[in-house]
């Protein structure tokens, strides 16, 4: 089932979910902006994961965006297993425009 959930965080949702309403399947969440617990991720404006879930984490393949001022400056493509990059993956890092 296809659905749209907005978090009371301010993450935003739409894919698929499990019989409990979690992200399972495909989907895409965009992570509003807030402090982050490291130095690079304070500089993100957002960050947006399209991929593969299961019950409720990142599980499979999977696309992590990092957005600063509009524009796309990292990007991991790979494999993810519960939340996490796993395995064969590829990090990419663009220029500041």
């Amino acid at each position: 089932m296809k659905t749209t959930i907005n978090y009371p965080n301010g993450d935003l949702y739409e894919g698929e979910v499990d019989e409990q309403g979690l992200p399972h399947g495909a989907g895409v969440m965009k992570y509003k902006k807030r402090p982050y617990e490291n130095w690079a991720e304070a500089q993100v404006s957002y960050k947006r994961y399209s991929g593969q879930w299961k019950h409720g984490v990142k599980s499979g393949q999977g696309k992590m965006e990092y957005y600063r001022n509009g524009h796309g400056v990292t990007e991991y493509s790979g494999n993810w297993d519960n939340d996490l990059p796993n395995g064969m993956g590829k990090l990419t890092n663009f220029n500041e425009r």
